[in-house]
């Protein structure tokens, strides 16, 4: 059959068709951005749409050198390139070759900076949000006195509640002035009192929206006391004053429906209070009936003379099983005292002095228990069975455990605390005293082994009264003291090496106290206090 074609035939056709129009060779389109889409190749997808149609787009990589900006939906731009068809799908497009920001689109760029300002500001944020009043008594509206936006919000308040009142402060909402007039409504109306506050107006494009994207209007919205609901256009417009206000309606009329309350579900809900009251209330008459009449049958049960009878017979019967108790409780209380009584003889203070024991006091009035507690010289009370011995110290003798420590011995029963226990292996010199002149490991010397020697620790350096001695001043002067435990050894094992009477050289004072060890790494200052008294009582002898 002749005048049949394919597909392809008919779209190549139809594309050359187009080729060869020359207006749509060269053509600029204003339109507004939407459905945009980035390609990872670099191709730019969109389409342009007005209020009564919309056009595919494409902007291939080789394009976009000389795009400035990057698209977003909802600009408005002007696109220069030619309109052509893609074959494949048998749909026409615009090939654009160049893209600027229409009138619009400066107004929507200015739009978003302004946007990003205010939400960087915390205007935006939730916290600041008041909770619009669940019923309310006025409403206050700022909108154009003649818009339809006013008539819209009057007929739903109205249908929903003709009890509330609504107070309209006329605005300007486009145009020279809106921004003030907006701005002077919302605080008239804060002044008022109103209960909740519906700013907006109707639909339109951006720039006659304008008024309600000002960053004024959003001041004024966000720091009005009254709960601000925002009814700005259709639900498609978007303002700043939506994100600022309290809570955003799609269109004038969802506002009016958010602002006032149903009359009708109130009263149906008010209804419904009334009647589960009402059934609460006969319930409980019932329950606290029911109540009184069992009440009623337990005061009769309960009459008077049961409860004598009853009382009386309980009387009787505690009478017997108090006299019962006592006559135990006195038995086993006789027993007790009989049995407290034997042993009070068996630990009495005069059983034991009278078997040979004796109790011995200090002047001050001290029990005597050990060594530790008495000195040479002092006068002592001895009590026994047949009277008082006053006595005075002239020696002491210790019974000390024969695998002990002389450490041990020297904290434990003399309380040198200034003896610390560190290694417990002779390493660390913590430990260190002086016996007979020569400084030992107490930690790994036998508390027995010390019998008839004289041992010096620290406490022993002290002046007649309580002064330091050169060494341990000189452990102060060049800080040489830090957290104090090895403190002791070190000093003890200075004074065996002052006391020699030699001059060493730093490195000898280095090795001679080699045997040390401390945990603060303080051995510098360490090693220049002890160099120092060396140097100091060279001198003082040398002069003398």
């Amino acid at each position: 059959m002749n005048g049949i074609y394919t597909v392809k035939q008919v779209n190549s056709y139809i594309k050359n068709m187009f080729t060869q129009d020359f207006m749509l060779n060269r053509i600029y389109v204003k339109g507004e951005i939407s459905n945009c889409k980035y390609h990872p190749s670099g191709h730019i997808y969109f389409s342009l749409k007005d209020e009564s149609g919309t056009i595919a787009c494409v902007m291939f990589a080789g394009s976009r050198a000389g795009l400035s900006f990057t698209l977003k939906n909802g600009q408005r731009v002007i696109a220069f390139g030619s309109v052509s068809v893609y074959e494949r799908d048998g749909k026409y497009q615009l090939y654009a070759r160049e893209i600027k920001l229409d009138g619009a689109g400066e107004l929507y760029e200015k739009f978003e900076a302004l946007k990003r300002e205010l939400c960087e500001m915390g205007m935006f944020s939730d916290e600041y949000k008041q909770r619009i009043p669940a019923y309310v008594k006025t409403v206050g509206i700022v909108t154009a006195q003649n818009g339809a936006a006013v008539r819209d919000i009057i007929n739903v308040a109205k249908r929903r509640n003709p009890y509330v009142q609504l107070i309209l402060y006329p605005a300007l909402v486009q145009g020279e002035g809106a921004v003030k007039s907006i701005i002077r409504g919302i605080r008239m109306l804060e002044q008022q009192g109103v209960d909740v506050m519906i700013v907006g107006r109707g639909g339109g494009s951006i720039e006659e929206l304008w008024a309600f994207n000002e960053e004024e209007v959003a001041r004024a919205i966000f720091e009005c006391s009254v709960p601000v609901i925002s009814a700005v256009g259709h639900e498609t417009d978007v303002t700043i004053a939506d994100f600022v206000a309290d809570l955003r309606a799609p269109t004038p009329s969802a506002a009016a429906e958010l602002a006032v309350y149903e009359i009708r579900e109130c009263k149906k809900t008010m209804s419904a209070y009334e009647d589960r009251i009402v059934r609460a209330a006969l319930s409980q008459i019932g329950l606290f009936r029911t109540k009184a009449e069992r009440f009623s049958m337990r005061l009769k049960l309960l009459h008077p003379r049961h409860k004598l009878y009853e009382h009386r017979q309980f009387t009787a019967e505690m009478e017997n099983r108090i006299r019962d108790i006592m006559e135990r409780r006195l038995t086993q209380e006789k027993h007790r005292l009989a049995l407290n009584a034997e042993r009070m003889k068996r630990v009495s203070p005069l059983l034991k002095l009278s078997s040979g024991y004796s109790y011995i006091r200090s002047e001050e009035g001290k029990n005597i228990r050990s060594t530790a507690q008495v000195k040479r010289g002092e006068k002592l009370e001895i009590f026994v069975s047949d009277g008082k011995i006053e006595a005075e110290v002239h020696n002491t003798e210790t019974m000390i455990d024969v695998r002990a420590s002389l450490t041990d011995m020297l904290r434990n029963d003399y309380r040198l605390t200034s003896v610390k226990k560190g290694c417990e292996v002779g390493e660390c010199g913590a430990c260190n005293v002086i016996i007979d002149g020569e400084c030992f490991n107490s930690c790994i010397y036998l508390g027995v082994w010390a019998e008839g020697k004289e041992i010096l620790t620290l406490e022993g350096l002290a002046g007649p009264n309580g002064e330091l001695s050169d060494i341990q001043q000189a452990f102060i002067d060049e800080a040489a003291v830090q957290c104090g435990f090895c403190t002791p050894g070190f000093i003890m094992s200075a004074v065996e090496i002052l006391e020699s009477g030699k001059r060493y050289s730093r490195d000898e004072l280095k090795k001679l106290l080699s045997g040390h060890l401390c945990r603060c790494t303080g051995y510098e200052n360490i090693i220049n206090a002890v160099e120092k008294t060396m140097n100091k009582r060279l001198e003082k002898a040398g002069k003398e």
